[in-house]
């Protein structure tokens, strides 16, 4: 739930015997995924970064995903498909040795073939002809298993790599348009978004 993150946050320091003040790096997912909640876990961010001047690294929501796909097993090369919509989801592809993706795009059914992975990383979403072209092929379908001590493992290393974003520019990954915006612009073709 979006309105308890501050208050378990809170409740973290609390427990820890910690303070804001006590950060030194913020890590925090970037997406692709849901609008608000990026919005919402991004703002939190920055507000932590500017209030309290940690470092603060953005971390694609789709990378930390397959390092943690893979340290459950999963085949090196594998796709992560998350803010579906309609017949289309956004496919992160990471080849095998990559940690970094090496295709990322929407896709639909008859895409997935050429992605040419062994396995995807999708949660409940996933179109039903993704998902059912997915088992045609043989994919293998795993449950994407989110980590925040895998967003902060993978932030520490992009931070020791000089990779600390400014506060300014952290921004959430969306795959497509927001919704109103399409809304705006069907509704009012000769007005500018």
């Amino acid at each position: 739930r979006e309105d308890d993150l501050m208050p378990a946050i809170d409740r973290l320091f609390r427990r820890l015997g910690r303070s804001p003040a006590d950060l030194g790096l913020i890590a925090v997912s970037t997406g692709p995924g849901g609008f608000t909640a990026l919005r919402v876990c991004i703002t939190v961010a920055k507000a932590l970064a500017f209030a309290t001047q940690a470092r603060c690294v953005g971390v694609p929501t789709a990378r930390a995903l397959a390092a943690a796909a893979r340290r459950e097993g999963a085949t090196p090369d594998l796709a992560v498909l998350l803010a579906s919509k309609g017949h289309s989801s956004h496919a992160s592809v990471f080849d095998a040795g990559a940690d970094q993706p090496t295709t990322q795009r929407l896709i639909e059914a008859p895409d997935l073939a050429a992605l040419d992975v062994r396995t995807i990383i999708a949660d409940q979403f996933l179109p039903a002809a993704i998902h059912a072209e997915a088992q045609r092929l043989g994919l293998a379908i795993r449950p994407p298993h989110f980590s925040a001590a895998t967003v902060l493992e993978l932030g520490e290393a992009l931070a020791g790599a000089g990779a600390a974003t400014p506060i300014d520019d952290l921004a959430p990954l969306y795959p497509r348009e927001p919704e109103a915006v399409t809304k705006w612009r069907q509704l009012h073709p000769d007005r500018p978004a």
